[in-house]
């Protein structure tokens, strides 16, 4: 069984979700408003779980031909793996209550969990491998425990005169990203998206924009959000002139700084490589976030209950062309390169 959350508004449902085990930002109320502005219908429910219940923000996309559609738990249920099967039940009973063709969780727990059948592996949508940096240290240690060459950057960029700054400026930072997207020959969002996410979280700090720049010239921008103590570092753009002054480890060591500030416990760098192969496509992108000296993680991936089984094979078969197109993008998640 489960209640639908309704009207409920976003303080209630966000204070809810922060006070489970596993809360995460994509399960929040303004994420799902975010994604309800593109296409994505959302649903908030409580379901009901032994003598407890839990809040699950559920996506439902558009019609699917011939007639169906499928729902999508970005990073949730909140909870921790030992207690997501007690959801199983109970959102299986929602997806049929909705007529979906399938129902994909893509939950917060490492590698290793899974659900028992009728559940099958599906295509990841989120990032399978990230780093976290633990903002509890004084932040001298957490300098002292970087790489010495990704220290070794900061303190350049520091010489060289470029500067970090919060900003509200969505039109520069979108200048950037087009101008990472041209010299990648990939699309980034375009400027309504970040503009949306910036008008939806940023009134209260959940949503922050970083620029770094020299001599006035906007160098590298970072849009990161906040939810539940952590800060994530969602998206990235760079310009192609003056990589040469690291404007990048400057720009996340300000962040990092930042975010401890305000009372953040971890940065997740969102999104790594596996691990360190220097023939590997995001190669590049190892070597920028791995010296932060964060946690590996490396998550469970994504979970399927078919309802109409042709439907989801049909699907799953194109999530997978989605997803080597998305692992080409995720290397754009540093500005480093």
């Amino acid at each position: 069984m489960s209640e639908s959350a309704g009207a409920a508004d976003a303080v209630a449902w966000d204070s809810a979700l922060a006070a489970m085990p596993n809360p995460h930002l994509l399960q929040s109320y303004r994420w799902g408003e975010l994604q309800s502005a593109f296409g994505w219908e959302v649903q908030r429910h409580f379901l009901d779980i032994n003598d407890s219940t839990a809040p699950v923000s559920l996506l439902l996309a558009p019609t699917l031909a011939p007639g169906g559609r499928y729902g999508y738990v970005g990073k949730g249920p909140a909870l921790t793996a030992a207690h997501i099967a007690a959801t199983l039940e109970p959102l299986a009973a929602l997806a049929q209550r909705l007529g979906l063709a399938f129902l994909t969780i893509e939950p917060e727990v490492e590698a290793g969990w899974a659900p028992p059948p009728p559940w099958r592996r599906g295509t990841a949508i989120q990032p399978e491998h990230t780093s976290i940096v633990d903002l509890r240290p004084e932040p001298e240690a957490i300098l002292a425990g970087l790489k010495p060459k990704t220290r070794y950057n900061v303190r350049l960029a520091e010489k060289k005169g470029v500067v970090v700054e919060q900003t509200d400026d969505v039109a520069a930072f979108a200048k950037l990203a087009e101008m990472t997207s041209a010299r990648h020959r990939i699309q980034l969002a375009r400027e309504p998206y970040y503009r949306a996410v910036h008008d939806l979280m940023s009134a209260d700090g959940t949503c922050r924009i970083y620029m770094a720049s020299h001599q006035g010239t906007p160098l590298a921008g970072i849009m990161v959000l906040r939810f539940a103590g952590r800060a994530t570092y969602l998206f990235g753009a760079s310009a192609p002139t003056g990589r040469n002054l690291m404007p990048a480890y400057l720009l996340h060591w300000h962040t990092i700084q930042e975010m401890r500030r305000l009372g953040d416990v971890e940065y997740d760098l969102w999104g790594i490589p596996p691990d360190d192969q220097p023939g590997h496509p995001l190669a590049g992108l190892w070597q920028f976030k791995s010296g932060w000296n964060g946690r590996p993680v490396a998550y469970a991936g994504a979970f399927d209950l078919p309802l109409r089984v042709t439907m989801w094979r049909s699907h799953q078969a194109i999530a997978k062309m989605r997803s080597n197109v998305r692992r080409v993008r995720s290397r754009l998640r540093s500005v480093s390169d």
